[in-house]
Parts: structure tokens; sequence; C-alpha cells
């Protein structure tokens, strides 16, 4: 959405095992988090749906059939970012019918602008957008195990290395399939780690892992000593 109002920040701070933060075996989804995600997903989506609107130029008069198409576009567009993979035909069937449902529940008799505040926020929601769901492919390698598909790959290295969401150039790699084999995959991880964000995101590992937030408070009430490290 390009928003730069960080509401995650009012969340609940995430349990931490080992010093990490990012332990899925004991990070749930409290009462009181679910809250937070559904203010944020609301504020975000009544914040930027008119903007969105542009996306949807149907939508603009009463051409109620073509808004109808526009917005089924901008479903698979959209929910393809937040999801991090195509949605399949159900899923844009469903949010598709919100999408109409939505647009008799504005102030005007036909809002289409609701329409999308209300898939934005239904989205922004979802558990294929707060969870990295891995299914696999459907033929498994051998016994219990499978190969990921190329758009879990892109989400694995995407959040190993950046923290978030993959950008245009992996998601379109995972488009082509083509993060099958090793050497894709190490191309893609190389051009990333090459990027100012991957420097955050390995520091934010050492801070975790060297608990340095620890000894933060006593470095800045004291500063450096300056013989011992000169």
């Amino acid at each position: 959405l390009g928003d730069a109002s960080q509401p995650a920040n009012a969340f609940p701070p995430d349990e931490e095992a080992g010093g990490f933060d990012n332990q899925a075996d004991v990070l749930v989804v409290s009462p009181l988090l679910a809250e937070g995600y559904l203010e944020a997903a609301e504020g975000l989506a009544k914040t930027h749906s008119a903007d969105l609107m542009q996306d949807l130029p149907n939508c603009q008069g009463s051409d109620e059939a073509g808004c109808t198409s526009d917005a089924e576009a901008f479903i698979e567009d959209f929910g393809k970012r937040a999801f991090r993979r195509p949605l399949t035909a159900a899923e844009i069937a469903t949010f598709s019918a919100l999408f109409v449902e939505g647009t008799s529940l504005g102030e005007s008799p036909y809002s289409p602008t609701t329409g999308v505040e209300l898939v934005v926020a239904a989205m922004l929601q979802s558990p294929h957008f707060l969870y990295r769901v891995e299914f696999g492919m459907p033929d498994p390698v051998a016994d219990n195990v499978v190969e990921l598909t190329s758009f879990e790959v892109a989400s694995r290295l995407s959040y190993l290395l950046w923290n978030t969401m993959p950008d245009a150039v992996l998601l379109a790699a995972a488009d082509n399939d083509e993060l099958r084999s090793a050497e894709q995959i190490e191309f893609q991880a190389r051009r990333m780690l090459e990027t100012p964000r991957a420097r955050e995101a390995v520091k934010n590992f050492h801070r975790q892992w060297l608990k340095l937030d620890e000894i933060e408070p006593d470095i800045s009430a004291n500063g450096k000593d300056e013989e011992i490290y000169p």
C-alpha cells in the first residue's frame, strides 16, 4: 500500500524463545493481537481505498458490469501481492462477492469504494496474508516430503533475507517457475543480499542472537570504553 504509518508498532510484542522473536513454536495470536490485526486492516483499508479506486476506472461512473470486471482484476492483482501467490478461482469468486456486497453498504446506493475497502480489510486479515502457508507441490517427492512451489520458495527467501514480502522481481521469477533449482535460488539470494534491506535483516539477527538489547542501555549510559575499543 505504500503506507508509512507502521500500525504493527502498536501490536503486543511477540513471544521470545532462545532470544528470538520469530520462533513459530511459541508464537500465538492472542485476542489482543487479533483485535490489533482487525483495527490495522480496517484502518489501512479505509485510508487507501480512495487511492486504490484509480485501478478501477470503470467504477467511476454507473457501469456496474464494467466495475465488477475491474474489481475482479483488482482482486487478482492485489490478492497476489498480499497472499504472495496467485489466488485460486474460488478465492477470486469469494472476494468478488464480498466486493459486490460492499457496494451496497456505502452512503450512496452504489458505492464501489466501500466494496474495495471491504475486500482489502478482509485480505489483510486472511491467514494467507498473516501466515506463510506452505502446501508444496501436488506430487510428493517421497513419503511425507513435498517440494515447495516457486511462490513458497520466494516467500521463504524474502522473509529470511528481507523480513518482508517478495518484491516484483522475485514474484516474476516465481511466475515463471524459476525458483526450483539450487542455481536459480542462489541467483535470487545473491541479488537480494546486495540490497540495503538485507543488511537490516542481518543486523536484526545478530541483535537477537547476541542479545545486544540487554547491554544496549548500559552502553548508551556509559559510552564506549576507549581503552578497550580505541
